[in-house]
């Protein structure tokens, strides 16, 4: 038979009421698939044949389905069912030989299948647009401490220091980036009528930043960085315990 389906994947995501999946291509064995589970906090688990899954429809042309043996998949992850065969061909093909069509079109759908294969990570990789050209787009060799950028002559890729990127301001927490130097930026609060400056140490910007909540370095505990109230809490005016012509009383006895 043919092979009409040209994709080589199918993904899922989790509803926590489903544990069995279709995949709709050809393989050859149980191990042709890379199951890859990704849960809430996007970190993704390659599960393993038999011990997380087991695979049916081995050999059909319309593929066929993975059941996972823990159950439902979870809502809100995300299951991805890859072909992945063997970069190998184990057809002899002898002269003379008897010729089985059934054995040259299963040759024929394996080697297709590792074009689909390869097509999908050709899709999911960084590509040039397809009017660049005159760019050489091989990465340099790792250097600790460097970042990737385009040369001056937009023609290829470099590494270069953070002090090298020039002056990048408002990156926004508070925080910028001056001559490859991360700081504070000052802090502007506003209260009623007057405006106060004030800036973050560098301990309050990580957690601010972390937090999400950029907020200044003003008698701030780290709730408050949260919530953007300040820790220190207003003297209370002193309470009288007695009423005030009592004491007097007191007083002119």
């Amino acid at each position: 038979m043919t092979i009409s389906n040209s994709s080589a994947r199918n993904d899922y995501t989790g509803n926590g009421a489903t544990a069995t999946y279709s995949y709709g291509f050809k393989i050859f064995n149980g191990s042709d698939l890379l199951v890859t589970q990704k849960n809430t906090s996007n970190v993704e688990t390659t599960l393993v044949l038999t011990n997380d899954y087991t695979v049916t429809g081995v050999g059909g042309s319309n593929g066929g389905t993975i059941i996972l043996t823990a159950g439902n998949l979870p809502s809100g992850y995300h299951l991805t069912i890859r072909k992945l065969q063997s970069l190998i061909q184990e057809t002899d093909i002898r002269n003379l030989g008897a010729f089985y069509p059934e054995i040259h079109e299963d040759t024929f759908d394996f080697l297709t299948g590792l074009d689909q294969q390869q097509q999908d990570e050709i899709d999911r990789s960084f590509k040039l647009s397809e009017t660049t050209v005159g760019v050489d787009a091989e990465l340099p060799a790792p250097q600790a401490g460097k970042v990737l950028r385009w040369n001056s002559a937009e023609d290829g890729i470099e590494n270069a220091s953070i002090a090298e990127l020039g002056s990048v301001t408002a990156i926004g927490y508070n925080l910028q980036l001056e001559s490859g130097e991360l700081s504070v930026a000052p802090a502007v609060i506003a209260s009623g009528t007057n405006t106060y400056t004030a800036t973050l140490s560098p301990a309050i910007a990580a957690y601010a930043l972390a937090w999400g909540t950029p907020c200044c370095d003003r008698n701030h505990s780290p709730d408050s960085v949260r919530t953007g109230r300040s820790s220190r809490r207003r003297a209370r005016p002193w309470r009288r315990s007695t009423p005030r012509r009592s004491r007097h009383k007191a007083h002119r006895r």
